[in-house]
């Protein structure tokens, strides 16, 4: 234990570090967005839901080119509110995105100038921005879920996973915006999704488990208890 921030009137749902892990900026159902001195642990900075809305995730951009260098941030309630970071880290709304008329769970970030959203909506919505972050479309849907997408992961083999309260794993390729694989857990909503370094997958659910999947290895073939294959890719896992 090294130290507390405090100032949030309730729960908090999100923390990233911007500005070169300078600063830290968090949010949760106070429905604010704050930033804190990692130096003295002080809130610098308060932004207001735009909707008065709880915010449940944040998403960190930075754009360089020559002699620009311009910072980001995304929230998201039931839209997506992108935010430029001024030079004295107030926040300044540029764009919102109302695609899913629900509410969003999490954010990741892609290659390519694509970032994805997920949520109550069922659907992986996939948006494409300008380098310079003027602008940002719909690019691409991935359907499939059944209920809410609670955790996004791209795998170092290229893979993108989704984690659900269906209490699946589902594997898509985000070329042709296809599901190549599911893998029911059979238990928890799935929560989280995160890989290790050692390249094995975890997911964390709400029936109190961690599970740890071993490897991706070419296959294909049904789906097995234990393992999930199709698409050329294989679950197993590892007790």
């Amino acid at each position: 234990f090294i130290c507390t921030y405090k100032g949030h009137s309730n729960q908090v749902e999100s923390v990233i570090s911007i500005k070169g892990n300078k600063y830290l900026c968090s949010t949760g159902i106070d429905r604010t967005i704050k930033t804190w001195n990692r130096e003295n642990q002080q809130c610098i900075n308060t932004v207001q839901s735009p909707n008065n809305k709880f915010i449940n995730s944040l998403l960190y951009f930075t754009y360089h080119q020559k002699n620009i260098h311009n910072e980001y941030v995304i929230s998201c309630e039931d839209e997506i509110v992108v935010y430029s970071i001024e030079e004295d880290l107030s926040f300044q709304r540029i764009q919102h995105l109302d695609d899913h008329k629900t509410i969003i769970k999490c954010l990741y970030l892609l290659p390519n100038n694509l970032f994805a959203s997920g949520g109550y909506a069922k659907t992986i919505y996939i948006y494409k921005y300008r380098e310079d972050f003027t602008n940002f479309t719909l690019f691409s849907q991935l359907k499939g879920h059944k209920e809410a997408v609670f955790s996004m992961l791209l795998a170092k083999n290229g893979s993108f996973l989704s984690g659900s309260s269906d209490r699946t794993v589902k594997i898509w390729d985000l070329n042709s915006c296809s599901c190549l694989c599911t893998f029911n857990l059979g238990r928890g909503h799935v929560t989280f999704v995160i890989q290790l370094n050692d390249g094995r997958v975890c997911t964390a659910s709400n029936d109190a488990l961690i599970r740890v999947f071993n490897e991706f290895v070419p296959m294909k073939r049904t789906i097995q208890k234990g393992n999930c294959y199709g698409g050329g890719i294989q679950f197993r896992y590892m007790f």
